[in-house]
């Protein structure tokens, strides 16, 4: 039963997948996980993944927040950002937990909400996967898609892409949905001098400058 189950153990880059395991007992993991935010949860029909970011994970994708607030600034748009909020629903039987997520066109729609229900609320309209250095092995392309999250930009051993949703599916895109004109190979010049600046407040100007380049354009 999900009651008997301890809560593991979890080191800088761990990974513990569990099979067989029913929907109580993913919402019993939820719930001894609640207070610990660096512990991220997938479910897919059935598998449980429980993984611990590392420090080199962390630092990327909070490198995004900060680049996001000025993207939603210089396109005029609502902006309401949410981290790692757990998106799950019973019905799909899928539940994971973005590394940064944020509403955009749909930020009005989530005010005053202090818990996502996405049997009445709309998904996050953004959200990031940070892949590096560790990928989760579960599909979570296909759950976020299945949960209905138009946009996901994902850094990989690749680099960054953006990534529409079309169905079922996602189809690479080369600039951004929710923000025309923007290319991955900005954002992925920008996350890289962010990692290497001592002060990310400069690097956050010229992003900004570049980004009112783009919307002149």
């Amino acid at each position: 039963m999900a009651q008997t189950l301890a809560r593991p153990s979890l080191g800088p880059g761990s990974h513990i997948l569990m099979y067989d395991a029913d929907w109580a007992t993913y919402s019993h993991f939820l719930k001894l996980f609640a207070e610990s935010p660096t512990a991220k949860l997938t479910y897919d029909r059935g598998v449980l993944e429980i993984m611990s970011p590392s420090l080199q994970h962390d630092d990327d994708s909070r490198a995004f927040v900060y680049f996001m607030q000025i993207l939603a600034e210089e396109w005029g748009l609502p902006l309401k950002a949410a981290g790692s909020t757990t998106m799950r629903r019973k019905l799909k039987q899928a539940g994971l937990e973005a590394d940064e997520c944020f509403w955009l066109v749909n930020a009005p729609r989530m005010a005053g909400r202090r818990q996502l229900d996405l049997s009445r609320d709309p998904p996050p309209d953004l959200a990031v996967e940070v892949e590096l250095p560790r990928r989760s092995k579960l599909n979570r392309m296909a759950l976020y898609a299945r949960l209905g999250v138009p946009e996901v930009w994902r850094l990989g051993k690749k680099g960054l892409a953006f990534f529409q949703r079309d169905g079922s599916t996602y189809q690479l895109v080369v600039t951004s949905v929710a923000f025309e004109g923007l290319t991955p190979a900005i954002v992925e010049k920008f996350l890289d001098k962010a990692a290497e600046a001592g002060d990310v407040l400069g690097v956050l100007r010229e992003f900004r400058q570049i980004v009112r380049k783009i919307r002149a354009q």
